[in-house]
């Protein structure tokens, strides 16, 4: 036996990789020339066995077995070197996870001449990735019956305060408890996105927001007439902050449907909410064209209980900042960045 040879044969049999090396023909066929020992050994064959033109029928799943075919392929015709995972048979049966990494090997014409590979099993990784998601998946029911519940008790809230709503007539006491019932509303909305979508902790903002919108303009009656524009750009937000931007569109667009359009207010009336992302920043923007507010108001010590609930939502659970501005109208923008 050659030196070079011996090498080699020792180095594939003290590595953990199985090792082999398939010949290719003029015309493209792959046939096992060579395979280290250990190889044989995890298969439970000898070497006639597997050196024929039907090898891969005889070690690989079924199931994996045309994309194995079609990447060799790929080998053979345009990729130098490649990686995938697939199931191998032992002889008596037992089912194994490799990892199968490949190179091409070229002649000095340049004509491709051999696959040259390493073969990994990977049964125990695969396995404990199994067990997480199956670990992942009960997880995930738990927190969607966990939402449901929260929806479906934040739902008899608002009804039960709606019951109580005929026995009260003072006028200030019908609006804080319509606010309140409103934001128990924006609440359970978020649950109700969770519950639907696939990823429990993203929440898609412009149905979400969408949907709290079309509740405020039918709850008070200054919403009609009033056109609500909400532009997105297709944010997507962990709850941990969807919530507090609901709650804040909530109570500032309840604000303007409130004070920012009085009776005999001239021009159309617009309430503008904008969501976006710049670089590691988000900014949340709700603006109207109303009559603004008066210039005593001091956002820095809000005196309105509303607008120190935005406070606290934007700099305590969102660490973001709050500005506002009244330049044809009202604007507040919250800068808030996502960790």
């Amino acid at each position: 036996m050659p030196e070079s040879e011996w090498r080699y044969r020792l180095i594939s049999e003290v590595i953990a990789d199985y090792i082999f090396v398939l010949d290719v023909s003029p015309d493209g066929t792959l046939l096992l020339s060579w395979a280290s020992e250990n190889l044989l050994l995890q298969t439970g064959r000898t070497p006639g066995e597997v050196m024929t033109p039907d090898m891969w029928e005889t070690i690989i799943h079924p199931d994996d077995l045309p994309n194995i075919m079609a990447m060799m392929q790929q080998m053979v015709t345009t990729t130098e070197k490649g990686e995938f995972e697939c199931r191998s048979f032992h002889k008596l049966g037992t089912e194994r996870w490799v990892r199968i990494s490949a190179r091409q090997k070229r002649g000095a014409d340049g004509v491709l001449t051999h696959i040259v590979g390493a073969v990994r099993e990977i049964t125990k990784q695969k396995q404990a990735e199994q067990q997480l998601k199956t670990v992942i998946r009960e997880k995930e029911t738990f927190l969607r019956e966990v939402h449901h519940r929260v929806k479906n008790n934040l739902q008899t809230v608002m009804t039960l305060i709606q019951m109580r709503r005929p026995e009260i007539h003072d006028p200030v006491s019908l609006g804080v408890l319509d606010e309140l019932r409103e934001q128990v509303r924006t609440i359970s909305v978020i649950y109700q996105e969770l519950f639907q979508v696939e990823r429990l902790s993203q929440v898609s903002m412009q149905p979400y927001l969408d949907l709290l919108s079309s509740y405020l303009l039918k709850t008070f009656v200054n919403g009609h007439g009033v056109e609500l524009e909400m532009k997105c750009n297709g944010t997507v937000l962990d709850a941990k902050y969807a919530m507090p931007c609901g709650l804040i569109v909530n109570e500032l667009v309840t604000n303007a449907l409130k004070y920012a359009f009085p009776d005999g207010f001239q021009g159309a009336p617009v309430i503008t909410v904008k969501l976006w992302r710049q670089d590691a920043l988000h900014y949340l923007q709700v603006s109207d064209n109303g009559i603004g507010f008066p210039d005593s108001i001091d956002l820095d010590n809000p005196s309105s209980i509303g607008l120190q609930l935005v406070d606290i939502w934007a700099k305590h659970q969102m660490s973001g900042t709050l500005e506002m501005s009244q330049e044809n109208g009202t604007t507040y923008t919250i800068t808030f960045e996502t960790q």
